[in-house]
């Protein structure tokens, strides 16, 4: 596919020491296995030895020179936006294995001015000078920075290894072959199911599926019956409302994102500070700018449904007397109104603590439909089948050549930055960055990320918290997240969206700041000075028919009528 000009960087995690102290061992290439040994007369044949596991590994002196310090990854290729495992071999210079004290580790892109997006630990000794690094997340290509610094029998140093990570794929390959992988990387055939959400048991059970669904069309869980789920998510604007900002009983303060694709967050919400589908549900359901309801109002109305109730204890079980006690008051949740938080304060803890069950069971449910929306084929997709399946020439027809321009400019690293955040088959890393759209200042004070890091720590309905189904092991997205990283350019950074279906989904940004695909453009093509608002945006050097031809692309990416995920085809 060489025609589309793709030009795929290399692909495995090559390496640079950062620190200036020391002779640097490059990056070790996985070497081949050894010859068998030869067999002694009348010995049973040797076995040849087995080829060690493909890994990145990269050595050097520390900054101060009291240790030797052996970086390497434990698989290829380095996976993106999954929390994995490195092991540091710490010796001294002369290469006696050194067991420390402590070791501490940070890191991040400074180029971009943001840390990893989980906190990496090393605390577990392995024995010989090895210690494993649990969390390490890259979350997208770039230059990142890998720092220890270590509390051992020397004393205190630090050691920085600076990794050019691209593509993560595990090694050169020939240009065609990198052009039809890439592509198909992109395609919807790629997406797979939703992952497992260990939080809630119910999250693919089709019951709860059907009432989530009947919920999120249903004005009665909002005040007054104003409004529902499916005013702000329509179906017809890609799960989105069409407006800058979105109105339910008031007006909110952000944009409403698509909901198309949502199974396969991990973050919610534009600052993430939802770490499931089913938490992130309930939110608008207090908020007096959204549904405007109250905890137990939701609670109750469910409950004494004709139809909602049934379900529901079906799936959850019967609902406590205390719940449908007929003296309980109209309205009372932690949010809301004053009268309505003294009335919930009112309440027995007991009865509290039914509700905040409940509530959280509602979600669920919400949560299970929500997890079945997604993209279902667009015409790039049809593309990308028949170019793996027939060649491109049969495929060209099916895009328009300013299309196809569009296209080879978005995955062309020498001329866009595109695939750094858009990228996999959402076209989305799923990562926050600043692109200079926050603010510190009224009346749109909004530090995105910075805030939505704390706020998903303390929500009480996270997947550590009382009402999740998940074992605190299968929440390690929270327990790596690293508060000290709410700083530096996650203030103002917002999650990055998903591409698909981008042409129903205007306007843009966080706080819909942009009406059209060709004003975001003008933004990336001219942005603010990084003195002025610090961000992460480099200038697109494009020209006007070229950033015309990235639309054009975009467009593409719509969801065809009647259209199914393309499968990949048969080889």
């Amino acid at each position: 596919m060489s025609p589309l000009g793709v030009r795929v960087l290399a692909a495995a995690l090559l390496a640079s020491a950062a620190s200036g102290c020391g002779r640097e061992r490059p990056p070790q290439a996985p070497q081949p296995a050894p010859e068998p040994a030869v067999a002694a007369p009348d010995a049973a044949p040797a076995q040849p030895a087995a080829a060690p596991a493909p890994r990145f590994e990269t050595e050097q002196l520390s900054r101060g020179g009291l240790y030797r310090v052996q970086v390497r990854s434990q698989v290829l290729p380095i996976p993106l936006r999954q929390p994995h495992e490195w092991v540091a071999h710490i010796t001294t210079p002369e290469g006696q294995p050194v067991t420390p004290e402590r070791v501490l580790v940070d890191g991040g892109m400074p180029a971009h001015g943001h840390g990893f997006p989980t906190r990496p630990r090393a605390e577990r000794q392995l024995g010989g000078g090895d210690l494993l690094i649990e969390g390490v997340e890259f979350n997208m290509e770039g230059r990142w920075e890998l720092t220890l610094a270590i509390v051992g029998p020397a004393g205190r140093d630090i050691v920085t290894f600076t990794f050019d990570l691209r593509d993560a794929a595990g090694g050169e390959r020939p240009p065609e072959q990198a052009d039809r992988q890439l592509l198909a990387s992109l395609s919807l055939a790629a997406l797979g199911p939703p992952p497992a959400d260990p939080s809630n048991r119910m999250a693919d059970d089709p019951r709860a599926v059907a009432l989530g669904e009947r919920l999120f069309h249903d004005p009665g869980l909002s005040r007054g019956g104003a409004t529902a789920c499916v005013a702000c998510h329509q179906p017809a604007l890609a799960f989105t409302d069409g407006r800058a900002l979105a109105h339910g009983t008031g007006d909110a303060e952000r944009n409403t994102p698509s909901l198309l694709g949502a199974g396969w967050h991990r973050w919610l919400t534009w600052d993430g500070r939802r770490d499931s589908l089913w938490s992130q549900a309930l939110a608008p359901l207090e908020s007096p700018v959204e549904m405007g309801g109250t905890r137990l109002e939701v609670v109750r109305y469910v409950l004494q449904h004709p139809e909602h109730g049934p379900a529901f204890a079906a799936l959850f079980g019967p609902a406590p007397d205390a719940l449908l006690a007929p003296d309980l008051p109209a309205r009372a949740g932690p949010f809301g109104e004053p009268a309505e938080r003294d009335a919930w304060m009112a309440l027995a803890p007991a009865t509290r603590e039914a509700t905040d069950r409940a509530f959280a069971s509602i979600g669920k449910v919400l949560g299970a439909f929500q997890r079945t929306l997604r993209p279902t084929g667009s015409r790039f997709d049809r593309y990308v089948a028949t170019a793996l399946g027939r060649g491109e020439a049969a495929a060209a027809p099916i895009l328009s050549p300013d299309e196809r321009a569009g296209l080879a400019l978005f995955v062309d690293p020498a001329r866009t930055h595109c695939l750094r955040c858009h990228n996999g088959p959402l076209f989305t890393n799923e990562g926050f960055h600043n692109v200079a759209t926050g603010s510190t200042e009224p009346p749109r004070y909004d530090l995105g990320r910075a805030v939505g890091i704390q706020a998903a720590i303390i929500d009480p309905f996270n997947c550590t918290g009382p009402h999740s189904d998940a074992p605190a092991e299968a929440c390690r997205h929270l327990l790596l997240l690293d508060p000290r990283h709410a700083g530096g350019t996650l203030r103002g950074a917002f999650k990055v969206p998903t591409l698909r279906n981008v042409a129903r989904t205007a306007p843009y940004m966080h706080d819909g700041r942009f009406a059209t695909l060709e004003e975001v453009m003008d933004h990336y093509r001219e942005p603010p000075p990084p003195d002025a608002a610090r961000h992460e945006l480099p200038t697109l050097d494009l020209t006007d028919r070229e950033s015309e031809q990235i639309v054009a692309f975009l467009r593409a990416l719509t969801d065809e009528p009647g259209s199914e995920a393309h499968p990949p085809p048969a080889h």
